[in-house]
């Protein structure tokens, strides 16, 4: 959901309604009536209505005022909670199965099929870009549409000259330039930390570089075969493939399985809350919190995360939590 429309929405509403005075920062007044109206007119237009759609909302209203230094009073007020609880069961809501998170012993059987069968997975060239994108996505916490894209755009997409992988004791890093919690497109230097070989991002994007070096100067980071694509889709494809075969319920998992499941394995294995909304970089706060720590504490975290075992995580040693262990962030 597109911040920057859902506070367009709200403000159109706001002068559909009249309002008079600002805006903005947003009344609990005027947030509630806006809030009860979209509920009545998501349903009036035969959408579903999930549990979290109107709070996704509200946050979005809150993360702007966040970011612009408005007070959050109004948008946090006990009343607009109260609210979106009335509208959920006055509409009735529907209840979405959440996608399973892929933890490290479940990205290790992913990696381990696709290695040994490519043929199943577009072969060499898009089976090497495949684990490097699943290794990276899980070892820096990535969103899958930061990792991938329909039409390259080199403003906002990742190209060669984004990653910088070094042998000399200093950081790989992953220049990331615009991503959803960094709205005024400042930009953010990731840190990918080194893991165990089978799994090791920097080992996998190097592996991955140095098989298409002959591609044009500063291409796309990732692409399958060669195409000059990445699309979500194949890529979500590809990864529901690999969890089927490696003996996973692959349907029950989704793109966005993999920062999901870095999170809940780290959170298994002892890391605090603080550290995990930081490195997962979950809101606009946190994203100035990763930018203040520097590399090396994001490294430490992410080699801690890659060469932990199941004998240091609570979680079963298959790998898939419990809906209680599932880790969620604080919004």
């Amino acid at each position: 959901m597109a911040y920057d429309k859902v506070v367009e929405s709200y403000a159109r509403f706001g002068r559909v309604q009249g309002w008079t005075g600002p805006l903005f920062p947003a009344k609990a007044e005027r947030v509630s009536v806006w809030i009860a109206h979209e509920a009545h007119r998501l349903t009036r237009e035969g959408k579903q209505l999930f549990k979290k759609t109107l709070e996704t909302k509200v946050y979005a209203l809150l993360s702007w005022h966040k970011d612009l230094g408005y007070t959050t009073d109004g948008v946090v007020s006990p009343r607009v909670q109260r609210v979106i609880t009335g509208a959920n069961r006055f509409h009735g809501v529907n209840v979405k199965p959440q996608p399973l998170p892929i933890t490290l012993p479940i990205l290790r059987a992913v990696v381990k099929e696709i290695r040994e069968n490519v043929g199943l997975y577009g072969g060499v060239s898009t089976a090497l870009a495949l684990v490097a994108c699943y290794t990276v996505g899980f070892a820096c916490f990535m969103r899958m549409g930061e990792l991938t894209y329909t039409s390259f755009d080199h403003q906002f997409d990742l190209s060669r000259s984004a990653i910088t992988i070094d042998d000399h004791g200093n950081p790989s890093l992953l220049r990331l330039s615009a991503s959803k919690t960094d709205p005024f497109r400042i930009g953010i230097s990731i840190p990918i930390p080194k893991g165990p070989t089978d799994i090791c991002p920097v080992r996998h994007l190097r592996r991955w570089m140095i098989a298409t070096r002959s591609r044009p100067h500063d291409p796309p980071l990732l692409t399958l075969g060669n195409d000059l694509n990445f699309p979500k889709s194949k890529v979500v494809n590809y990864l529901t493939k690999a969890l089927t075969n490696a003996g996973y319920p692959g349907h029950k998992f989704s793109g966005h399985s993999l920062r999901r499941g870095a999170a809940t394995w780290a959170a298994s294995v002892g890391m605090s809350a603080t550290q995990i909304q930081t490195l997962g970089r979950w809101s606009s706060d946190a994203y100035k919190l990763y930018v203040d720590a520097g590399p090396r504490s994001h490294l430490e975290a992410g080699r801690r995360l890659l060469f932990s075992t199941s004998e240091d995580s609570s979680l079963d040693p298959s790998g898939i939590p419990r809906p209680a262990q599932v880790w969620r962030p604080a919004i």
